[in-house]
């Protein structure tokens, strides 16, 4: 199997052979195929591998192709299969969006399933309603610049 995935390797992809010195330089030697030889399956039966007794064996004869599709790309959001979301909120302030999205989540989701938010979302969601403690930093920032001197 070494040999096999080596083969596919330099064919399909890169390998790196050594470096060389030229012109004060270090230069890196890596081989590849062409990208003709590389552009669809029936390039696959083109290479050979070397047998354990030094024969090249054609690749078909030991492998077989099929297209599998799949997702480009999985998101993970600690550690879970998650579907990002990013929602735009018009005419309203973030408090009321976001609980919103949690009221149609609620509604909409499948058992099993749940939300979270983050970044910014997370800090407002997690103080909800804290008028209070904006008031109390424009009460200190006039008691602070009020003082007398």
């Amino acid at each position: 199997m070494t040999d096999v995935f080596g083969a596919l390797q330099a064919t399909l992809g890169g390998v790196y052979i050594n470096n060389f010195n030229l012109f004060g330089r270090v230069w890196q030697v890596n081989i590849e195929g062409e990208g003709a030889d590389r552009r669809d399956v029936s390039s696959l039966w083109q290479i050979y591998i070397r047998n354990k007794f030094g024969a090249a064996v054609p690749l078909r004869s030991i492998a077989a192709a099929r297209v599998i599709v799949g997702p480009q790309v999985i998101t993970r959001y600690n550690n879970y299969r998650a579907i990002p979301y990013k929602g735009a909120r018009l005419l309203h302030s973030s408090g009321t969006a976001l609980a919103a999205m949690a009221q149609v989540s609620d509604k909409t989701l499948p058992s099993g399933y749940g939300y979270e938010w983050t970044g910014t979302a997370t800090r407002s969601s997690r103080l909800p309603g804290r008028p209070a403690d904006l008031g109390l930093a424009v009460l200190f920032a006039l008691s602070v610049s009020c003082r007398p001197v």
